[in-house]
Order: C-alpha cells, then structure tokens, then sequence
C-alpha cells in the first residue's frame, strides 16, 4: 500500500480531496490505527485553526463613535521638546542596556520558554525553546536605536530642515 502523508490528510480533513482519493484514505484509516491517531492530531488542529481564522467585526455603533472621536480630537504635532525627552530616554535606556552587557550581566543567562499548550502537548509532547538573554537584549538595543533614529528624523530634523527651507 501506497504511504499516506499528512498533506493527504489535511485535504481530507479540510473536505478538499477528491472522491477517489478521499475513498482510498477512509479505507486505509479502517485498516491502520496509526493513520487514525494522525487523522485525529490534524483533526484537532484543523478545528482550532479554523476557530482562530473567524474574525468578529466591531458593532456599526462603535465604528461610528470611534470615527467621531477621530475628527473631534486630531493628532497634536509633536514638538521639539517632546522629541528631544523621548529620544533622550531611548538613548539612556539603551546606554543602560550596552553598560550592563559591557560588564557582563547577560552572558550566562540561558532562558528556557516552554510551550505548554494542551493541543501542541498532545501532538509533539512539550517543546521547549532555549535563547540566549544576550542575544534579546541585543535585538532590543538595534530596535531601540532604530526607533531613534526615526524620532530623531520625525521630530527634530525634518522640521528644522523644513523651516530653514521656508525662511530661504
């Protein structure tokens, strides 16, 4: 007998495989529990995934009264004070971050973070994923950073720029 595969048998769950193929696959459950207990795993994804795809749309009342609340209350621009406090925290915040790596505060740091949903435990057991603190406090410095240059850009020198354009 031919093997089955898993993709095999999401088209089946899914209701998309053709009729020849969707016989072959309800005979060769008959015949093999294994193929049973695989049909029951992707069963069950099947319907979470599909529980999670619906989306609820918000009620016209509250769409209407968002909307309203947007014109009444536009956006106030940021100024130069405001972008130079926002971006003096992320510079602090992320000079903070490089001293206590330069003194090595998140070398030996290894976090686990261990998936313990019910239906993944029940397919594959309980994964668990291992990082290195170092490696996040890394990514989130270059994000810090990112972001100010952006505020930096958005707040202080494209209307300094602006203005010395006009005043020419």
């Amino acid at each position: 007998m031919e093997k089955i595969t898993d993709e095999q048998l999401w088209q089946w769950v899914a209701g998309e495989a053709p009729e020849a193929e969707a016989a072959r696959l309800e005979q060769a459950m008959c015949e093999d529990e294994s193929i049973q207990k695989r049909t029951a795993h992707i069963r069950l994804l099947h319907q979470t995934l599909q529980r999670q795809a619906t989306l609820e749309e918000p009620s016209s009342r509250f769409t209407a009264r968002t909307m309203a609340a947007l014109r009444e209350k536009p956006l106030l621009p940021m100024t130069y004070g405001k972008g130079f406090l926002i971006l003096g925290g992320i510079v602090v915040a992320t000079g903070l971050a490089a001293m206590l790596m330069a003194f090595g505060i998140f070398d030996s740091e290894a976090a686990p973070l261990t998936l313990r949903q019910p239906w993944l435990t029940r397919l594959i057991g309980s994964p668990t994923l291992h990082f290195e603190v170092k490696t996040v406090v890394k990514a989130v410095m270059l994000g810090n950073l990112a972001l100010a240059l952006v505020l930096l850009d958005r707040t202080i020198l494209r209307p300094y720029f602006q203005r010395r354009s006009l005043s020419r």
